[in-house]
């Protein structure tokens, strides 16, 4: 009778308590707090940090029924509590109990009920985003589904967190709130976001550098036009804030190149001191290329020929090769922004390198005879001749060529090659 009692308990959630000095204000139980530890005990191989609400490992132990019983509580409960956003002052990095044991009920539930997302009214899709910002771990597996599902309700309510967001500036981690998430959920959330992030761009600044580039990322994988991102990076370079100057310079370029170039020469101009000449440009280029930590999301109307070899002419200037950290044999060591610099330095050979067509063949041929390193230039003629050899490569003959070439050892060019 009492077991039967304590499933009753179990799945109502109700604050029917044998020990009068537990005490929850969301309703939940001492036996429900026990049996979602001992879940996640249970669950504790999983190094994503998440639970996914694996409730039947309790049968071995508690029973059917009582499992069953943690279950349904669980699920009912995500609906009548509603957690707070980081907006409405809850903490980022800690939370009351109620809020895993409801985001684990909503995981279940979105489990084992096929379309769950699509059948919630907008009331609980709002309770349901609320649950999903209290994922420590990234946006939850079923986030996508209720995007899908409610794209104009979810996108609202993400532009109010990130509008908070960017005004956070006393922590070292406070970017991982919601502007890391998007960022790294940027394939299918970006255009839903774009209007608003323009919007905060203009009157929100953040003045972070990492949450800014996460912006501009986002804006980079949406259908934007390459024109609009041209005019906002042309506008921010030119009348931002300093510290963020060699962002939009890189964003710029990745859209307008040829202009985008000249106002970097500008601002070198203008700097004068070599330092901090040499620091811009490290910052540019790395943020244009990318480095060993992250691929860089700018686009690539910067990758033809005469780009690639001014953009190669101008970093070399810059960050010289003669002033390079040597890192061989010197055991591990943490890449710093110089490192970064200096590989994209070489990329962007490579990315020239990897371009068929006369046009290459040409920029390298003419770096053989300019690099400002005259060691180079040897390496760079190598290259050339490499590039106009791969160019030069025939397709295969087909039999019927090679019996044709047998028998008259002569055959008709099929194209200017």
């Amino acid at each position: 009778q009492q077991r039967r009692k304590d499933v009753v308990w179990l799945a109502n959630g109700l604050d029917m308590l044998r020990d009068p000095s537990f005490d929850d204000p969301s309703g939940i139980c001492r036996e429900q707090v026990y049996l979602f530890n001992a879940m996640r005990k249970l669950e504790k191989s999983n190094n994503s940090g998440r639970t996914h609400g694996n409730w039947r490992s309790l049968e071995a132990e508690f029973g059917a029924p009582t499992a069953l019983a943690f279950r349904d509580g669980m699920v009912a409960f995500w609906r009548r509590y509603s957690p707070p956003l980081v907006s409405e002052g809850a903490q980022i990095n800690s939370m009351p109990f109620a809020d895993p044991f409801g985001l684990t009920g909503l995981t279940v539930e979105a489990m084992e009920t096929p379309g769950l997302m699509a059948s919630l009214a907008p009331a609980e899709a709002r309770v349901a985003f609320r649950y999903a910002m209290r994922e420590l771990n990234g946006f939850p597996d079923w986030f996508p589904c209720l995007f899908a599902a409610h794209p104009q309700l979810v996108a609202e309510m993400l532009l109010v967190e990130i509008k908070f967001e960017l005004g956070m500036s006393d922590s070292d981690t406070a970017f991982q709130y919601v502007v890391a998430r998007t960022h790294h959920a940027r394939d299918w959330l970006a255009n839903a976001l774009t209007q608003g992030i323009l919007l905060l761009l203009n009157s929100h600044l953040p003045w972070r550098p990492q949450v800014l580039k996460y912006l501009v990322d986002i804006l980079q994988a949406s259908t934007l036009s390459d024109g609009l991102i041209a005019t906002l990076a042309r506008e921010q370079m030119v009348l931002g804030d300093p510290m963020h100057c060699a962002l939009w310079a890189a964003a710029w370029t990745s859209v307008d190149p040829d202009p985008a170039i000249d106002a970097v020469e500008q601002h070198l101009s203008a700097l004068g001191d070599a330092a901090h000449c040499t620091e811009f440009t490290m910052a540019f280029v790395a943020y244009l290329l990318g480095n060993r930590r992250s691929n860089s999301c700018m686009r690539h109307a910067y990758r033809t020929p005469a780009v690639l070899k001014r953009l190669y002419l101008l970093v070399h200037q810059h960050v010289r090769a003669d002033e390079d950290i040597d890192r061989a044999g010197k055991g591990v060591f943490s890449p710093g922004l110089r490192d970064d610099a200096q590989d994209a330095r070489e990329h962007l050979v490579q990315l020239l390198q990897e371009l068929p067509g006369r046009e290459t063949f040409l920029a390298l041929q003419s770096l053989s005879q300019e690099h400002p390193h005259a060691d180079y230039r040897p390496w760079m003629a190598r290259q050339a001749l490499a590039r106009a050899q791969v160019d030069s490569e025939r397709p295969a003959w087909s039999a019927i060529q090679v019996s044709e070439f047998a028998e008259t050892y002569e055959r008709s060019p099929a194209n200017h090659r």
